[in-house]
């Protein structure tokens, strides 16, 4: 995830280290510019941040972000260090609405300004961190990986 829309959806940029997750693969979506990763073959790969220290409302927030489209799984990322850490991701439903593969760097440049203005607009909506958004029992209080 981007440090600007980190910024905007926590009101900071929690401390990360890259990593990559094996056997997911990062999709386009069909009518979205935002990716969706699924399970693929051990070959495959997700790239990303772990993010480090996040509150439980925080992770609320991003709960809430993802919504019914994604849902969490536990994961053990590699990070640059070649060391691994418990974490999890978020993981696209809706298979058929997949294709292609995703690149980070054509959204940044494309995409960027208008994706953290809607980010912007949803934690309006919902109140900013800590607020009306609840935290499910379930959820482990561990680093996230994107």
């Amino acid at each position: 995830m981007a440090p600007e829309v980190l910024q905007v959806l926590l009101k900071r940029v929690p401390r990360s280290q890259p990593a990559r997750v094996q056997g997911y693969f990062r999709h386009r979506i069909r009518g979205h510019i935002f990716p969706g990763a699924q399970p693929a073959g051990p070959e495959d790969e997700v790239s990303g941040l772990v993010l480090h220290d996040l509150s439980a409302q925080e992770l609320d927030v991003f709960d809430a972000f993802e919504g019914d489209e994604y849902y969490k799984v536990n994961v053990r990322p590699q990070l640059s260090d070649a060391t691994s850490v418990d974490a999890f991701m978020y993981v696209w439903h809706e298979r058929r609405l997949l294709y292609g593969e995703w690149d980070f760097e054509e959204w940044r440049r494309k995409h960027l300004t208008d994706y953290t203005l809607m980010c912007g607009e949803f934690i309006e909506e919902i109140g900013g961190v800590g607020s009306a958004v609840q935290r499910s029992a379930t959820t482990p209080a561990e680093p996230q990986a994107f």
